[in-house]
């Protein structure tokens, strides 16, 4: 496997979005050529942080994934807009961040390495920017695995239990 150093994409919105790339590599460690399936990760944790583990299933965290990689796949871990190494003023799940999903899909479309085939992966947070993201791309996207996205967002990150002012 080898991964990418940081690279930076513009956006639409004129935000630089931070994202690293995991390819398939050659015994001596350069980068096989594709072109790969790619499997997409954008988060808000920051790659630079979670590209320092790499363990079979990691791909859920944004995380360079060993498994998937050597089995053929091209990995890119994003940093959505706001977050992380990426430019801007985070706003969870905001317009401006959403917008970036886009951007993010149709620089890996003219990469040499992608063949074309994207898929989205991610838990909790990651799992919600993936369902957006297909969401805005349903024709781009052949697979999603968003494990444990969250169902109720006024219970999640508002206030537990959903009570705004104080409750009795």
């Amino acid at each position: 496997m080898h991964t990418s150093r940081l690279i930076y994409i513009e956006s639409r919105s004129g935000h630089k979005i931070g994202l690293r790339v995991s390819l398939p590599a050659h015994a001596d460690g350069t980068p096989a050529t594709g072109p790969f399936p790619v499997i997409l990760v954008q988060t808000a944790y920051n790659i630079n942080t979670v590209s320092l583990i790499s363990y079979p299933g990691a791909v859920l965290l944004g995380a360079p994934d060993p498994f998937m990689v050597r089995r053929g796949y091209a990995q890119v871990g994003v940093d959505v807009i706001g977050s992380g190494v990426s430019e801007g003023g985070w706003e969870l799940l905001g317009e401006t961040e959403q917008s970036g999903y886009g951007d993010v899909v149709d620089w890996i479309q003219q990469q040499p390495w992608s063949n074309g085939d994207i898929g989205l992966a991610g838990a909790s947070y990651m799992a919600i920017t993936a369902l957006f993201t297909a969401q805005q791309r349903p024709d781009d996207i052949k697979a999603i695995f968003a494990a444990v996205p969250m169902g109720d967002p006024m219970r999640g990150t508002v206030n537990t239990g959903a009570c705004l002012t104080h409750c009795s």
